[in-house]
């Protein structure tokens, strides 16, 4: 975009970003070409594709905001500027707005900021880009054998259990709750799953250099506990949770 931009006649982008300016803000200022009168309505349209995105990605947070929601973006229309250009990646731009914004809603909604990106995560995992997965089998052992985990989903660790009660409850039960959405490779829908911090934990130790017994490994440690053969039975039963709920999709194999 900024490529396309610099190829511009200066004239024309300079009139291009006076325009956005007044879409934005509503300051009035004399743009060359542009009819005063109409200026209004392109105003007014822009808005009202950012406000129709916006509130299909967060129905949520929508319904939470009531008579209030278009007000509240028409703030986030004037006062952020956006950097995506894709329109599915737009609903981002109101999460970073909050999360660095001074608002009186923050205050308000204390959960407002994890509510966004709980919705956000979902669109992220619905519309992650295709991936080749290697093939699997349903048998091996965790502490040699590589597992291969479903990639289409997004770690949270919220504060809120908001994933399962309503917002209004779930503000007085303050805690520690790791979710996973993950989406579902049959059904193709988006589902949740809450994991015990142990296993939130292990999963966000896991990376590209770490088999799941090291994971297990740092995370006892973080947690100051020892890689126990009772803690080695719970990982061996949560992994075959986790592949009967299409998580974990097996072990690896090149067979």
């Amino acid at each position: 975009m900024e490529k396309a931009a610099r190829s511009l006649n200066p004239e024309t982008h300079r009139i291009q970003s006076q325009l956005a300016e007044y879409c934005k803000t509503g300051k009035t200022q004399e743009i060359k070409g542009a009819l005063p009168d109409r200026l209004h309505n392109y105003r007014r349209l822009v808005f009202n594709v950012i406000f129709d995105i916006m509130t299909n990605a967060y129905p949520i947070t929508r319904n939470l905001f009531g008579d209030r929601w278009k007000e509240f973006l028409q703030r986030f229309f004037i006062e952020h500027k956006c950097q995506h250009y894709q329109v599915w990646k737009l609903p981002e731009e109101l999460l970073i707005w909050v999360k660095n914004a001074d608002i009186s809603e923050k205050t308000e909604f204390p959960f407002l900021t994890q509510l966004l990106e709980f919705e956000w995560a979902e669109i992220v995992v619905y519309n992650g880009a295709d991936q080749e997965i290697p093939k699997t089998i349903n048998h091996g052992n965790w502490r040699l054998d590589d597992l291969v985990f479903n990639p289409y989903y997004y770690l949270i660790n919220l504060s809120y259990p908001i994933h399962k009660m309503p917002l209004r409850d779930a503000q007085k039960e303050i805690g520690n709750y790791c979710v996973i959405l993950l989406r579902d490779l049959k059904k193709l829908n988006v589902k949740v799953l809450e994991f015990p911090l142990f296993f939130g934990t292990l999963m966000g130790q896991l990376n590209s250099s770490k088999n799941l017994h090291l994971a297990a490994l740092d995370t006892c440690a973080m947690l100051q506990l020892e890689l126990t053969p009772e803690i080695e039975d719970q990982i061996s039963k949560w992994i075959n949770q986790m592949i009967e709920k299409g998580f974990i999709l097996g072990y690896r194999t090149t067979a």
